[in-house]
């Protein structure tokens, strides 16, 4: 399976503002044309307010602006004023509030945006939003002119939820200001975004409109981010959204699903996770099962006596609910050592400092070593990491909707208040196991043998660059 790597280049440079502005620079090109096997280069662009060619007031209705890295740009603006004393423009009144728009004379593919502004008299609210429906709001605070010298303390904000590392190609940004009576102004925008590189492309190319960007098929070679291999089962999924609306998209995809009973688990693992030799493959202990006297839950006093039907997601975090799909989804079901299991317990999972149990295969149970986590924790072996961390990746897209339902707790992975599911020291941990242990032979098998049961997929596994384009857009 073919799997994409997205490179992202820390940092935005904030140039510092005179008192009397920065000049804009001239413009030495518009959007950019990428052809086969080129590499995007990831540039910056800013737009500066209040300089002296542009301090002067009105003349707003279509103003043409050189910018650096964009060519030319169109600026259309509602109850907008430049800023008296050439530092700024204002967005709002003390009667409306006010937006600008800023048109490019070429689609551009923006990864994020930033925006350093101030407020004149109060709080208030500045959304931002491309021509593709992205963006999001800033509360913003400051009522004395920013330093934009200091990445660290001017009021800036970066919009995120853009493009991520594949970037969104646009033809606008609009920022808007959210509440009336706010006035805010705005000093500098800086734009990041892709512009022509060398070979061995890893970005979607442009082909200088955004109806052409929007025309990949799942397995077309014009979009990276897909594999050519991925099923059909993904036709209807729009792969441009990112971050949660991606999430929605998928999860109405996959749920809801085929429902087995808790006794009808036995059987199937049989066809989810049996070796060659017709045994059950552990993924907490060397052993390898069979039916007869070893299956089952009774009591145990070491490794090697019976496997039992372990919630890789245990099922106290999610109400357990014997009725609910949570209880008996196959991607998140694995046969394990009943005794590794039970010192497992419902512990998150989380990397060990010092472990107080190892299995017989390298599993161990202790306090956490990994940054925003102190407690407890099991660790898998790291042939597994990648497996279960895509696995949770699935379960908190497949259950999305359902997390009123789940216990909010510290001492777990999950977590229903956040927006993702996921607390974000897991989300950053299961990122890091994806990328060091890549989806294996076994884990494509077991994806096509669940579905073959209950009728639904894992995207992660079938698409592994979905996770990024999810959870670290």
């Amino acid at each position: 399976m073919k799997k994409v790597r997205y490179i992202l280049v820390a940092g935005i440079g904030i140039l510092a503002l005179a008192a009397t502005g920065i000049a804009l620079s001239p413009s030495f090109g518009g959007a950019f044309a990428l052809g086969a096997g080129m590499e995007p280069s990831r540039l910056c662009a800013d737009i500066t307010f209040g300089t002296e060619k542009y301090s002067e007031s009105g003349g707003f209705g279509g103003k043409k602006v050189p910018v650096t890295n964009i060519g030319e740009v169109s600026l259309d603006a509602t109850n907008a004023y430049w800023g008296g004393s050439g530092t700024a423009v204002r967005l709002g009144s003390s009667k409306n509030a006010g937006s600008l728009t800023i048109a490019f004379s070429e689609p551009l593919l923006i990864e994020e945006i930033k925006v350093l502004c101030y407020l004149y008299d109060s709080s208030g609210t500045l959304s931002l939003e491309t021509d593709k429906g992205r963006g999001g709001s800033l509360a913003v605070t400051s009522t004395s002119v920013p330093s934009i010298g200091d990445d660290s303390t001017d009021p800036g904000y970066v919009f995120s939820d853009l493009g991520g590392r594949e970037g969104i190609l646009t033809e606008s940004i609009t920022l808007e200001g959210q509440n009336s009576k706010k006035r805010i102004c705005l000093c500098k925008i800086v734009i990041a975004h892709y512009g022509e590189g060398s070979a061995d492309s890893s970005v979607p190319s442009s082909s200088g409109s955004s109806s052409d960007a929007d025309s990949s098929s799942p397995g077309s070679s014009s979009n990276p981010s897909l594999p050519d291999d991925l099923p059909a089962y993904y036709a209807d999924i729009d792969w441009t959204l990112r971050g949660v609306d991606l999430m929605d998209e998928l999860s109405y995809l996959i749920n809801p699903h085929e429902r087995l009973t808790y006794a009808e688990l036995w059987d199937a693992f049989y066809k989810t996770d049996a070796d060659e030799d017709g045994k059950l493959i552990d993924i907490y202990s060397d052993y390898r099962w069979t039916r007869s006297e070893q299956q089952g839950s009774g009591g145990v006093s070491g490794e090697g006596e019976r496997y039992n039907r372990e919630h890789s997601v245990p099922k106290s975090w999610f109400g357990d609910r014997e009725g609910h799909a949570t209880y008996t989804d196959l991607h998140h079901l694995f046969p394990t050592d009943s005794y590794v299991n039970s010192r497992r317990s419902n512990n998150p999972l989380g990397e060990v400092g010092i472990a107080t149990y190892t299995s017989g295969n390298g599993s161990r149970l202790g306090s956490s070593s990994y940054p925003g986590y102190s407690g407890t924790v099991f660790e898998p072996v790291d042939e597994y990491k990648g497996d279960l961390a895509r696995v949770y990746f699935y379960f908190v897209t497949c259950y999305r909707d359902d997390a009123p339902n789940w216990r909010d707790g510290t001492d777990q992975n999950i977590d229903p208040s956040e927006e993702l599911r996921l607390k974000p020291w897991a989300i950053d941990m299961f990122l890091e196991w994806v990328e060091m242990d890549p989806v294996s032979e076994k884990e494509i098998a077991r994806n096509e043998a669940v579905y073959g049961i209950q009728g639904n997929r894992n995207p992660y596994v079938d698409n592994p660059s979905a996770i990024s384009l999810v959870f670290d857009a």
